[in-house]
């Protein structure tokens, strides 16, 4: 979903491998994470649950994907 919805052009590990670096070097770690995009399944949300359970982010954010009339996402 990231790729085809956000285009975003990286996975969850290099997410983590980032994440982990800039926690290495003293930075808070905050996630924002948006469910109820399009096609999203049950098992993709599972997914975002397991990826912030292995980062450990100081702070998140959850958001619901809502669109404006004639915008893209």
């Amino acid at each position: 979903l990231r790729s085809a919805v956000l285009r975003k052009r990286f996975s969850n590990d290099r997410a983590a491998e980032v994440m982990a670096a800039a926690r290495a070097m003293g930075y808070q770690i905050e996630a924002f994470v948006m469910g109820g995009l399009p096609d999203e399944t049950e098992a993709d949300f599972e997914q975002t649950v397991a990826f912030l359970r292995r980062t450990q982010p100081d702070l998140y954010s959850l958001s619901l994907y809502f669109p404006f009339r004639g915008t893209d996402l």
